[in-house]
């Protein structure tokens, strides 16, 4: 089992280090002209991120809000992994510090990634095989 956690540390270690890494090592692809594909991949992954933030952080709280009741809440799930497509886009865009740090701000607040996954089930021994 430690194996195993230690091994998914790595992983959601590792998804969020590829966006820290871009800031000082310049691993950019040269695609000519395919900049734009890496803007769209960006905006369709940040857009997946925000949704994810607002469903699992502001939607029940603004429904309360309005006077809703919480037994009339209902859940709605997010999109799960959509917004890891962050990390396709981020070698096609010009080199900056602004789209690095954009990118790990995006997979920091995106409920559906990896990382938070594995910080949701860290603690569940049936999920770890113990």
């Amino acid at each position: 089992m430690v194996l195993r956690k230690l091994l998914a540390a790595c992983v959601g270690a590792g998804v969020l280090a590829i966006p820290l890494g871009a800031l000082w090592v310049d691993g950019r692809l040269a695609f000519g002209p395919l900049p734009w594909l890496g803007y769209v991949l960006l905006g369709v992954g940040a857009l997946a991120s925000l949704t994810n933030f607002y469903l699992s952080f502001l939607r029940r709280p603004l429904f309360l809000r309005r006077g809703g009741s919480a037994s009339a809440y209902r859940h709605i799930s997010g999109l799960p992994l959509v917004g890891m497509v962050v990390l396709l886009g981020l070698p096609l865009v010009p080199a900056s510090p602004a789209w690095s740090l954009g990118t790990l701000f995006l997979l920091l607040i995106d409920t559906g990634n990896l990382p938070w996954f594995i910080v949701a089930v860290w603690k569940d021994d049936s999920f770890w095989g113990a």
